[in-house]
C-alpha cells in the first residue's frame, strides 16, 4: 500500500511537467499551418517569403527564419508569462513588432494587441527543415578564388572552399533587423562563377556570373571583395 502511495504522488509530480512540455516555444521550428507566407491573412510579415520558411527561437533571445539553405537571423526580445503564453517584442523584417504568442501542444497563435487570436496566424511545431545540396561531380574550382573575401561597402562576404561549397554572408541587422547567411555549391572556370542553392523546394541556380582575380581583390561582377582571415 506504501509504494502505491508513492508512485501515485510520483506520478503526480510528472504530470504537470508532460503538459508544460507541449506548450515550449524553444522546442522544434514553427512554420505557418498553411505551409505558405502569401495568403490574404498574412498580415504579420512584411513582405513575401517563399513557401516552407520555418521559424527558430532561442532563450537568448535569437531567431532565425529557415528556408532551405538559407538563414535569416535578428533578435527579439521575448517574457515567457508561463502556461504557453510569451509576449515578443524584435525589429527582424519578416516577424516584427509586439506580439503575442499563445502555444497550446504543437500549434502556436501569433497575434497582435489589437487584435484577437482568431485575427491572429498559426503556426505548427516542425523538425528541422532538411535539404539536399550536393557539389556537382563535374564542378571546376579554381584555387585562386578559394578562400575568404570580405566587402566593407555591403559588410557582406563569400568563402570559396576546394570541395565545391560556398557561403554567403551579410550583416543588414541596421537597416532590416537581420543577418543573412546561405549555403551554395559552386563551379568556377574561366572567369565565370555559377552558384546553386536549395530554395526549400529544389536547388536553383543563379544566372552565370563573371569575376576576376588581381592580387587579394576579387571582383563578381561590379562588387569588390578583398581576400583576408576570416
Amino acid at each position: 500500500m506504501k509504494r502505491f502511495i508513492l508512485f501515485f504522488l510520483a506520478m503526480i509530480m510528472i504530470l504537470p511537467l508532460s503538459a508544460c512540455g507541449g506548450a515550449d516555444l524553444y522546442k522544434d521550428y514553427w512554420m505557418l499551418s498553411d505551409g505558405s507566407q502569401n495568403s490574404e491573412n498574412d498580415h504579420l510579415l512584411n513582405q513575401a517569403i517563399s513557401d516552407g520558411a520555418a521559424f527558430q527561437f532561442t532563450k537568448e533571445g535569437d531567431i532565425r527564419m529557415h528556408i532551405g539553405s538559407s538563414v535569416y537571423e535578428g533578435k527579439a526580445i521575448i517574457t515567457d508569462l508561463g502556461k504557453g503564453k510569451y509576449l515578443y517584442d524584435s525589429d527582424f523584417q519578416y516577424l516584427n513588432g509586439k506580439l503575442n504568442f499563445d502555444i497550446k501542444k504543437d500549434t502556436m497563435t501569433v497575434y497582435r494587441d489589437y487584435e484577437t487570436p482568431e485575427e491572429g496566424q498559426t503556426f505548427i511545431r516542425v523538425e528541422k527543415p532538411d535539404y539536399e545540396l550536393k557539389p556537382s561531380s563535374f564542378r571546376q574550382v579554381d584555387d585562386n578564388l578559394t578562400g575568404y573575401w570580405y566587402s566593407d561597402i555591403y559588410l557582406d562576404s563569400y568563402e570559396f572552399f576546394e570541395d565545391g561549397t560556398a557561403v554567403y554572408n551579410i550583416d543588414q541587422s541596421m537597416v532590416y533587423g537581420y543577418k543573412f547567411t546561405v549555403d551554395y555549391v559552386y563551379s568556377a572556370q574561366d572567369g565565370v562563377l555559377n552558384l546553386s542553392y536549395h530554395d526549400g523546394t529544389a536547388v536553383t541556380q543563379y544566372p552565370e556570373q563573371y569575376y576576376t582575380i588581381s592580387d587579394d581583390i576579387l571582383y563578381i561582377g561590379e562588387n569588390m571583395y578583398y581576400r583576408t582571415e576570416k
